[in-house]
């Protein structure tokens, strides 16, 4: 777990400027909550990341076609029917209205904010669904933290060792965009385009098998 103020403060080391005195010290609530929500909004959106990979199980209602995602839903992987062992398949939402008919749901689609499953099921079948998820955004809590950086040192990410780097840059480029430092946005998005090439990289590495090596003097 790491804190949004951990995330903060290692943004603003990145870029290497001092702004306690200035338009992003954290006496400024709101622009600090702006950077760091866009900056991890902008990490969620960028990969399918393994970190963020969900499944949860939900039942269908007897002629109920619409369904709430769960709250931190970003985006579906799959959907499958456990009961009778089957994956749905993907649809347009204009193709949805052509299955008007009861019956074991087939398709789905995510379009806006609603999970629509066609047919409209006919009973109570158990769905696997697979998403994945966006990191939840900060909001001022100002009663319970009358202190801004108590509240950032307070709030935490369950984000993995490996991506943290990767938050951080997120972040500092936020930061640029809002001073609007050309120069230091791209020193950042190049280093983004790295590090997202070693992880992407390591990722391959691990999914594909490596080559058999031989010994001649075994005869292996």
């Amino acid at each position: 777990m790491t804190t949004a103020a951990e995330l903060y403060d290692s943004a603003r080391a990145t870029i290497g400027l001092n702004f306690e005195d200035g338009l992003l010290g954290t006496q400024n609530e709101s622009a600090v909550l702006t950077v760091i929500n866009s900056g991890l909004n902008d990490l969620s959106i960028d990969h399918n990341w393994l970190f963020s990979y969900v499944e949860e199980e939900f039942q269908t209602v007897q002629g109920l076609d619409s369904y709430d995602p769960p709250e931190e839903w970003l985006m579906t992987s799959f959907l499958v029917v456990k009961d009778l062992g089957y994956e749905l398949t993907p649809k347009q939402r204009r193709d949805h209205f052509a299955y008007t008919g009861g019956g074991a749901p087939q398709w789905y689609d995510t379009s806006g904010d609603r999970l629509l499953i066609a047919p409209v099921p006919d009973g109570a079948y158990t769905i696997v669904h697979g998403f994945y998820t966006h990191l939840s955004n900060i909001t001022r809590a100002s009663t319970s933290y009358p202190v801004f950086d108590d509240q950032l040192a307070a709030v935490s990410f369950d984000i993995p060792p490996t991506y943290l780097p990767l938050a951080v840059l997120f972040i500092a480029r936020r930061l640029c965009l809002l001073m609007k430092d050309k120069e230091h946005y791209g020193m950042v998005e190049d280093q983004i385009k790295n590090v997202t090439r070693k992880m992407d990289d390591n990722r391959m590495r691990q999914t594909r098998p490596g080559r058999i090596s031989s010994r001649r003097d075994t005869g292996f």
